[in-house]
């Protein structure tokens, strides 16, 4: 298997490859449209990520058979201490820009129907605070087109924002999804906690530290996430058209009515 090729079955589309060894940002087959995918290759060794559903890259080596191991040892090492001191930075400038955002309306939010919802705002862009164990980690931003990114070398795995501090674990994938699960749980007067995990792949990677609740799933095209709930295990929603997240189901039925489609699931939880 080429490098192309093991890109090709993590869902990038590379047309032209580029092989100078820094990351380029390419569009998934899940995600055509849009560049939410990237690889680095430089002629022999590679990674890729696709941001649909992979917290970390996987990586790549031709000739594995002929693999120096003591030198792969020490350059796995680097990478890690390298890692680390991404996170470390990633951090600090989460921080820095959740101190310097003021709270305030987004056109991210008006769109999807919190028109009376304020969030942090830096330089225009909203951002979603990341944690893991209650640490600030990084952060997600979203933009005024709503476009999302990550800021450079935090972790994302095991990272989630989380709306609610008891009750019923639930797990989604976007923020303004979790922002509808929560509204819609709240009318059935159950206490909740929901989990915005960013993908569906940390999903999988959080429900692992979790009790028993409920997933709600995105109806994309490529059925990640539909696969990763049945994955998980435990009772899911998921909308019944493609393309389809908890926040578009909300523009065309009432909260209401999807309050009553949760409630059903999660009263067996009680």
């Amino acid at each position: 298997m080429n490098f192309t090729q093991f890109a090709e079955s993590h869902g990038l589309i590379i047309r032209h490859l580029v092989a100078n060894g820094k990351w380029q940002r390419v569009p998934t087959a899940d995600h055509p449209h849009k560049k939410n995918g990237a690889y680095a290759y430089d002629g022999e060794r590679g990674a890729v990520q696709n941001w649909a559903y992979d917290t970390e890259p996987s990586f790549y080596r031709e000739n594995a058979a002929n693999v120096d191991y003591a030198k792969t040892k020490a350059i796995a090492k680097k990478v890690v201490e390298d890692k680390a001191q991404l996170n470390l930075a990633a951090a600090k400038k989460a921080g820095f820009m959740l101190h310097n955002a003021t709270l305030d309306n987004h056109d991210y939010l008006i769109r999807k129907g919190f028109e009376d919802m304020k969030g942090y705002v830096y330089e225009n862009k909203l951002l979603v605070p990341m944690r893991i164990n209650n640490a600030l980690v990084g952060l997600q931003t979203i933009d005024i087109n709503g476009d999302k990114k990550f800021i450079y070398g935090q972790q994302t795995s095991m990272a989630t924002h989380t709306i609610g501090n008891k009750g019923i674990n639930i797990l989604c994938e976007g923020y303004a999804t979790g922002l509808s699960v929560f509204k819609a749980v709240r009318m059935c007067a159950i206490d909740c906690e929901v989990h915005i995990c960013f993908s569906a792949g940390n999903m999988l990677k959080v429900s692992k530290t979790l009790k028993q609740g409920l997933t709600i799933a995105d109806n994309d095209k490529s059925l990640t996430g539909l696969k990763v709930a049945e994955q998980i295990g435990w009772d899911y929603w998921i909308s019944k058209t493609e393309g389809n997240d908890f926040n578009d189901e909300s523009k065309s039925k009432s909260y209401f009515k999807l309050s009553q489609e949760l409630k059903k699931m999660l009263i067996k939880l009680l």
